[in-house]
């Protein structure tokens, strides 16, 4: 039996060598793929911060092109398809924009921006329903913390009134001068937007309200003087509607040519104001 030993113990030397040699090879191969990821990504960073110098210097086509070379090298990041995305944008090629940051969701399907990136490429191509439908991903994923979630709020209020949901937009420009009031963001802008949408649902006592507090600010905006006008003309308060036509003619010395004396409610006949348009 010792000598079977002593015969066998060259074959388990020789098994378990190559057994430590087997792992060695391994070891090596993770060690060499670690190192080359190391690099590329290193490669890749670095290509993407030279992107940012080009864009900062307005240099859009050759920040692409270096947000290129970092998608060729590693194509399952997101950040390059990002990037690019917004310099697209930035250039107006909303249709390059939606395509680049459409695969950055693919890649990192949990970032709220890169919804609220595509969701504004949308609506600039007026494409409200596929804006609306992203800016509500980015509300989902969003908490009433987030400082931005405001602005997401306000921007789908617009998204909602350009396909004339004027209560959907309501309840969203009224979140949204919540949450930027807590901030002390200003939002005099805001409040024309959801006064707008009450003239359009027919509420014009809240319209009124709405006007009044950015005509506090800025008490010469001929938009805002007339549809206050506008919405005292329709509620039956014509000595206000007369009071706020004639602020109108005092700023648009062209509007007193058409509308004054007996004439001057007539400020509001919107279908007339539309027929004289059209004449001129």
């Amino acid at each position: 039996m010792k000598i079977i030993r002593l015969a066998l113990k060259p074959l388990y030397l020789l098994s378990n060598l190559h057994h430590h040699f087997t792992f060695f090879l391994i070891l090596l191969f993770f060690s060499f793929a670690f190192t080359n990821n190391l690099a590329a990504q290193k490669a890749y960073h670095k290509l993407c911060s030279k992107g940012f110098e080009y864009e900062d210097s307005y240099q859009f086509e050759d920040a692409i092109s270096k947000y290129n070379e970092a998608i060729a090298l590693k194509p399952d990041k997101w950040n390059a398809y990002c990037y690019k995305a917004y310099t697209n944008n930035k250039q107006e090629k909303y249709d390059d924009a939606i395509f680049d940051a459409t695969k950055a969701i693919e890649l990192a399907p949990s970032k709220s921006t890169l919804y609220y990136l595509r969701a504004n490429c949308y609506y600039e191509k007026k494409s409200y329903d596929k804006a609306i439908a992203d800016y509500s991903v980015v509300i989902s994923k969003s908490s009433t913390s987030d400082n931005q979630l405001y602005l997401t709020y306000f921007k789908r209020a617009k998204a909602y009134f350009n396909i004339d949901k004027y209560q959907e937009a309501v309840s969203d420009v009224t979140k949204a001068i919540t949450l930027a009031t807590k901030q002390n963001i200003k939002v005099d802008h805001m409040y024309i937007w959801r006064a707008r949408c009450y003239i359009e649902l027919g509420k014009y006592t809240e319209a009124i309200k709405d006007y009044d507090v950015y005509l506090a600010v800025y008490p010469n905006e001929i938009n805002s003087i007339f549809y206050t006008g506008y919405a005292y003309y329709k509620t039956g308060n014509t000595e206000k509607a007369k009071e706020y036509a004639s602020r109108v003619n005092q700023l648009d010395l062209a509007s007193e040519k058409y509308y004054s004396g007996k004439n001057i409610l007539s400020i509001y006949d919107l279908e007339k104001r539309e027929k004289l348009l059209r004449h001129y």
